[in-house]
């Protein structure tokens, strides 16, 4: 694991071509230790890490990681930044909400913010389940109509049908 996080550490200035390797991991801790303390400053946030370029967001949450000893804000930011493109980084959101814990002591506002996306991403697992289903229908009726269609190829063959 830390043979990863220190090639990935390497890696994100040649991805991203404006910070250094250590660069990169100060910008986390730094943004994490500073973390906002309200849902506006949260979504503002969110906001800011959603406009990173692609693969320096599919970058810093390689960095991120599932460390669960990380602080409370280390573990929201990962959050909202697996928020951006749940669907170019695949499981990376659901990880993020399990590695964030509820806690008593967060204000309403919070926890409205993260029971909603806790909401989106379940809505969001139940679509990828019914696209999987329908994928697997489609192919079940493929398969059946190819093999009616092998079916009337056969009995033409034979002479059964003209």
């Amino acid at each position: 694991m830390k043979l990863m996080r220190s090639l990935l550490l390497l890696m994100l200035p040649m991805v991203s071509g404006c910070q250094s390797a250590l660069d990169a991991e100060q910008v986390i801790v730094d943004s994490a230790s500073s973390s906002p303390t309200t849902v506006e400053d949260w979504l503002l946030k969110r906001e800011e890490l959603c406009q990173l370029p692609n693969i320096e967001r599919r970058a810093r949450l390689k960095l991120y990681g599932d460390d669960r000893s990380r602080n409370e804000a280390y573990r929201m930011e990962r959050l909202m930044l697996a928020s951006c493109a749940p669907d170019q980084t695949p499981g990376q959101m659901f990880e993020a909400l399990a590695a964030l814990p509820e806690n008593p002591s967060w204000p309403p506002a919070q926890k409205a913010l993260i029971e909603m996306v806790r909401d989106y991403a379940k809505s969001y697992r139940m679509l990828e389940q019914q696209k999987r289903d329908l994928e697997r229908k489609l192919e079940d009726t493929i398969n059946g109509i190819q093999k009616i269609e092998a079916e009337i190829d056969d009995m033409q063959s034979n002479g059964v049908v003209r």
